[in-house]
């Protein structure tokens, strides 16, 4: 059972101008990559829109954690979310305005980090949420947590053992990348199905769309 929350139409409702303007941002930067442009532009704008967006989400997070003040489920919960979303703008900064415009892809592995250690900060959030908001979970939902990683962790080595003779050292680093993204994808999905007609929807279809699109 969940804790009756606003409802996401009320919430779309009351911010439907911040959506009109997300929406806008959204599709004009699908038109300006598909101009023909010089390749250093279109480079700078995508990557600079992809380098924002965590920043500006984690700002929101932080917002929201301050109004809350030190409530566990929005205060704390809100604030660990914000600090995954700030490592993540540093991953991306590291990598899309250093490690790939000098072509020092050797040392990429810095930015994979913050990447890496963000995935168990958008967990206890998660979990702060579910388990607050959640007395039990269904069977299916348990069965989702198990089947999901698993899917995703045996496809990943099935790729990595059949098209290469030797499995080389960046397989095992990666792994617990997807480890960590498998089960983070598990629990969103889980989450999506407990709170798909409340607002606290809103951050896992960041989480999604951030990890996994």
């Amino acid at each position: 059972m969940v804790i009756s929350t606003p409802t996401l139409y009320s919430q779309i409702k009351e911010s439907y101008k911040t959506i009109i303007v997300i929406v806008g941002i959204a599709i004009s930067l699908q038109f300006v990559s598909s101009i023909p442009i010089e390749w250093f532009e279109s480079y700078l704008i995508t990557s600079t829109a992809i380098t924002i967006f965590p920043l500006g989400v984690a700002i929101s997070c932080f917002i929201i954690s301050n109004i809350y003040g030190g409530s566990k489920i929005f205060g704390k919960s809100y604030f660990i979310l914000g600090l995954s979303y700030v490592l993540f703008f540093l991953g991306e900064a590291l990598y899309f305005f250093y490690f790939d415009p000098f072509d020092t892809y050797e040392y990429s592995i810095i930015a994979e980090i913050f990447f890496m250690i963000s995935m168990p900060l958008i967990l206890t959030h998660i979990v702060i949420n579910i388990g607050y908001f959640v007395e039990k979970l269904e069977r299916l939902q348990k069965v989702l947590l198990l089947i999901i990683p698993l899917i995703i962790i045996f496809g990943y080595t099935l790729i990595f053992t059949t098209s290469n003779a030797e499995i080389p050292n960046e397989f095992y680093f990666h792994l617990i990348f997807v480890i960590e993204s498998s089960i983070v994808l598990a629990f969103t999905v889980v989450a999506f199905t407990l709170f798909r007609t409340t607002v606290i929807v809103c951050p896992l279809v960041f989480t999604f769309d951030r990890n996994f699109i």
